[in-house]
């Protein structure tokens, strides 16, 4: 269902690595109306979270980056994930030289999925926009994953709509 949108592993964990995080112990501008921005001001943030983990997948899916099993099985995902990858080479054919601009994580590239994903975000309500910031929060409060069993992961024709 819509309300399940953005509840996966992984958003809620880009949304907090990269957003939430950044914005812990804002400053308060009444004229700016900072507090309800941190309640729910993160159509942008889910939006960049969605072209970036879509952009992740498609780049393992293509074998591109290659993910390789921890030494440690408690070394987790988090660890996993930032072993040596790096922009994948492509030949381009305009310059004559290898690239990395094909797999870069650019406008060009990735706009257009980051608007959808946007859209999406736009379409969901405030308490709903609320819900998703207060799952990613609780697994910073008490230092841990998010809770996957609270995370849907219902399916959808938009490819967008549910991530």
């Amino acid at each position: 269902s819509p309300e399940k949108a953005f509840r996966s592993v992984f958003v809620q964990q880009l949304l907090l690595g990269s957003h939430l995080n950044a914005t812990k112990g804002f400053v308060q501008v009444s004229a700016l109306d900072t507090s309800s921005l941190v309640k729910h001001g993160v159509v942008g943030a889910l939006g960049l979270c969605g072209a970036a983990l879509m952009r992740g997948l498609n780049l393992i899916k293509s074998g591109d980056i290659e993910l390789k099993a921890p030494a440690n099985p408690k070394d987790g995902i988090a660890k996993l994930a930032t072993r040596d990858i790096r922009t994948p080479v492509r030949f381009n054919m305009a310059s004559g030289k290898d690239s990395k601009t094909a797999c870069a994580f650019s406008d060009q590239n990735w706009g257009t999925p980051m608007r959808k994903f946007t859209s999406a975000a736009q379409r969901r309500s405030i308490t709903q926009l609320q819900d998703i910031v207060e799952l990613a929060l609780a697994s910073l409060t008490i230092g841990q994953e998010p809770d996957p069993n609270a995370l849907s992961n219902a399916g959808s024709d938009d490819e967008f709509a549910l991530i």
